[in-house]
């Protein structure tokens, strides 16, 4: 696994960190959507750039995970209000 597969994983522990750390009912909703899309975009442009191919399924597929739980809670965020 080269660099970029690396990174690509290791953003994907840091976004479900920052999930698990940052919940609440007193938590700016959208600081941790903008957080956890950024990451995860990142990490998806990361896992495209890798080489290997069971990083670039892995990273790619992980980070969409992730990606899609920062849409989910925007939708979240737009019915609560």
């Amino acid at each position: 696994m080269n660099k970029y597969g690396v990174l690509s994983f290791i953003l994907v522990i840091i976004s479900f960190s920052f999930f698990m750390v940052r919940r609440g009912p007193d938590v700016n909703m959208y600081v941790d959507i903008a957080v956890l899309g950024i990451l995860s975009l990142v990490g998806i442009v990361f896992a495209s750039v890798s080489k290997k191919w069971y990083s670039i399924i892995g990273g790619v597929v992980l980070n969409f995970w992730m990606l899609s739980l920062a849409v989910f809670l925007f939708v979240v965020g737009i019915i609560e209000k």
